[in-house]
């Protein structure tokens, strides 16, 4: 009995050892609850000037508890921090899985307001958004490579549909690169970095998630780049 404890209390550390190191790692997603609310700083492309990305502008990001459905949910809106002007709106289940995106825009003076529904379980990029909203497939394992294909439309015209094919690829980083301007604070957790791309290989959006924060370190599309502020 005593050589049978002995070997237990010998041997035990190096097991949990093995299946600290052999167990994969628990997907990541972000834990949105009604409540929380963050700042996200906005940098949108120039087609003119020296410069390429205009001076920054700061979204106000709430959670509120969606009590129109049927099932668990919530609503995500974006509102301008100095005049309060409402640029998005995203309607999701409990699971995170958009039902629902409202953009809002100014355009000539006039207030203009673009719907759509994502296709479940699809990578969503909306590039027509002043508060950006990329959101790719959750939970994120990595490293990891998805593809996700849907039949959408030619155009809001047509009738002809096509096929599009996306893919998703995750995994763990050091960090974000030097060449993206944006500095780590101290104490980031994990990094995991997530890109999206066409079936052209065109990058569609990159981000840069630290586990511990509900919203991207980073993150980066053709028409903005974007960042989580510390209140």
């Amino acid at each position: 009995m005593k050589k049978t404890i002995k070997f237990i209390f010998l041997y035990l550390p190096a097991f949990f050892f093995v299946l600290y190191f052999t167990c994969p790692a628990a997907a990541f997603m972000p834990n949105w609850k009604p409540g929380d609310s963050w700042i996200v700083e906005v940098s949108y492309a120039r087609a003119f000037g020296p410069e390429k990305w205009s001076e920054p502008v700061y979204w106000i990001y709430r959670i509120s508890d969606d009590k129109t459905q049927a099932q668990p949910g919530i609503i995500l809106e974006a509102r301008h921090k100095t005049d309060n002007a409402l640029g998005l709106r995203v309607w999701l289940s409990g699971d995170l899985e958009p039902i629902k995106v409202q953009t809002f825009r100014n355009i000539r003076g006039e207030e203009k307001m673009m719907e759509i529904k994502p296709e479940p379980g699809f990578p969503v990029w909306i590039h027509y958004t002043r508060a950006p909203f990329d959101f790719p497939v959750f939970p994120l394992d990595v490293p990891a490579t998805g593809t996700f294909t849907r039949i959408r439309p030619l155009s809001n015209t047509s009738e002809l549909r096509v096929p599009e094919i996306l893919k998703q690829e995750s995994r763990v980083s050091d960090g974000i690169p030097e060449g993206y301007g944006f500095e780590l604070q101290s104490g980031a957790g994990d990094i995991i970095e997530v890109t999206v791309l066409s079936q052209e290989q065109e990058t569609l959006f990159s981000q840069y998630w630290d586990k511990n924060l509900p919203w991207p370190l980073y993150g980066e599309n053709k028409n903005m780049k974007y960042r989580w502020v510390k209140e």
